[in-house]
């Protein structure tokens, strides 16, 4: 099923990780998912609030994560990863 919402965005992809905070399990999963639609040819990036902690900077990947207070690009399809809240959003 995943494949086939891929095959709907055209390019260009955000994966908002949320909270500003993200454990292991979180910061992974967002990780996961970023090699995953990097090997279908889309434009991802993962974007959190504050940098990744030390301790999981050694995920592959971990150091492409771009941090930003908001969402601030054009992009075809944001993902948010960990929202409990519609206000998190914000």
């Amino acid at each position: 099923m995943l494949s086939q919402v891929v095959e709907l965005i055209e390019k260009r992809i955000a994966l908002r990780l949320l909270p500003s905070s993200p454990d292991g399990d979180s910061l992974g999963s967002s990780l996961g998912l970023y090699w995953l639609l990097q090997a279908l040819n889309k434009d991802v990036e993962v974007i959190m609030r504050d940098p990744a902690p030390h301790s999981y900077q050694q995920l592959p990947g971990a150091g492409a994560v771009r941090v930003t207070p908001a969402v601030d690009r054009a992009y075809d399809a944001v993902f948010v990863i960990e929202c409990s809240t519609s206000t998190a959003l914000a």
